[in-house]
């Protein structure tokens, strides 16, 4: 069985995802930071607008959800 392909290079790439799913286009490296330490606001505004029954879909969701596990597996 191949291995699975990982959706993100870093822990950066998954935030600045995440920051994008909640509307901030061009987050700056400050953002980018934030999340890094603590995603759970900006996971929570993204599920709200990535979640199926406000407008997203189950892809997005289930890409959102993967995007904060992969945050939270690098914590230290």
């Amino acid at each position: 069985m191949p291995a699975a392909v990982q959706e993100w290079a870093t822990v950066e790439d998954a935030a600045r995802f995440l920051l994008g799913v909640d509307g901030f286009p061009r987050p700056s490296d400050d953002d980018i930071e934030l999340v890094c330490i603590a995603p759970n606001g900006t996971y929570r505004e993204a599920a709200k607008k990535a979640h199926p029954d406000a407008g997203g879909s189950n892809e997005l969701m289930a890409k959102v959800n993967r995007a904060k596990d992969f945050i939270d597996g690098a914590a230290p």
